[in-house]
């Protein structure tokens, strides 16, 4: 006769062994239960060395060192349902980071206090809306940027900024929307940081062509020059478009707004645009947004001193 028992632990096993293949080797208490272990099999295992408890509730298969995406995933579980990965730990797991952090940080529901070694659960009044990264509940690219935001230097946020938008998790839309129609964001205190480091950068505050040619114009006469032509085509078949010139000295005026020169196929065409003035004899003078807006003087001053000294040698 067949011991169905024996059948029974046996498809138990086989489940369990799968389970953790395919989860980083971690298995929480009520995952174990949903495969059919009864709570004195997993203190069995733990007694024996089979499995080591990582957290209350949470273990891990014995052997070998635990890799970061199981540290990460280890915290999820010892938070619970609705538990997602947010802050550095998000950014990581977004490939906006090159290491996880030390203190892997997670977002829980606003009833829920946990409280274990190496991670930080945070109770955000902010609603969260997870999406899955790498098999794991997360932050979206937008709450994970304003969230380090809160507690990062600008530098950092710049950083994190630039690499979500070269490896093309965001887009440039997507952040003018959070910094000029935050939503849920409204008082999220990294909000007012990525706001200003997005003013800064030019993303987000700069004036259209139309508004900024009406106040170049205003400073040049102010310089006693004439005013440049604006949006000039030059090149083979009119194939380059320069943003202010003057065609007789060779001068021309380049104004570069972060968001649409700092994509790497935007870089290339400046480059070769860059080349080829260069090639053909033009001055380039090079502005970003910042420049031209908050310091429209020293600018026109510059553009007016080149402008004589090329006027005078011609």
């Amino acid at each position: 006769m067949i011991d169905t028992r024996l059948d029974g632990r046996a498809a138990t096993s086989a489940r369990v062994a799968a389970w953790f293949a395919t989860h980083d080797r971690l298995i929480s208490r009520m995952e174990a239960r949903q495969l059919g272990l009864t709570q004195a099999q997993i203190d069995r295992r733990v007694r024996c060395g089979a499995w080591e408890r990582i957290y209350r509730g949470v273990y891990r298969l014995a052997g070998g060192p635990i890799n970061p995406l199981a540290r990460v995933r280890a915290a999820v579980l010892v938070g619970g349902p609705g538990t997602v990965v947010s802050h550095h730990a998000a950014a990581w797991l977004w490939g906006l980071r090159d290491e996880l952090v030390d203190e892997v940080t997670i977002t829980v529901g606003r009833n829920r206090i946990v409280r274990a070694a190496g991670l930080r659960a945070i109770r955000s009044r902010h609603p969260v809306r997870p999406v899955t990264r790498r098999g794991l509940p997360c932050t979206d690219v937008v709450r994970t940027i304003v969230d380090c935001a809160s507690e990062a230097n600008v530098t950092e946020v710049d950083d994190l900024v630039d690499r979500a938008l070269a490896k093309r998790v965001i887009r440039v839309e997507q952040l003018i929307k959070a910094a000029t129609d935050p939503t849920d964001l409204r008082h999220h205190r990294g909000r007012p940081v990525l706001v200003e480091r997005l003013r800064q950068r030019g993303v987000t505050g700069s004036p259209n062509p139309s508004v900024l040619e009406s106040r170049t114009a205003r400073l040049f006469r102010r310089q006693q020059i004439p005013v440049p032509k604006a949006e000039v085509c030059w090149g083979p078949n009119q194939r380059y478009r320069l943003d202010f010139a003057y065609p007789q000295l060779r001068l021309v005026i380049e104004v570069d707004g972060w968001s649409a020169h700092f994509l790497p196929e935007q870089q290339r065409r400046d480059h070769e645009r860059g080349n080829a003035l260069s090639r053909a004899g033009w001055t380039v003078l090079h502005y970003d947004w910042w420049a031209v807006t908050f310091e429209a003087e020293r600018v026109a001053r510059e553009i007016a001193d080149t402008y004589r000294q090329l006027a005078a040698a011609a």
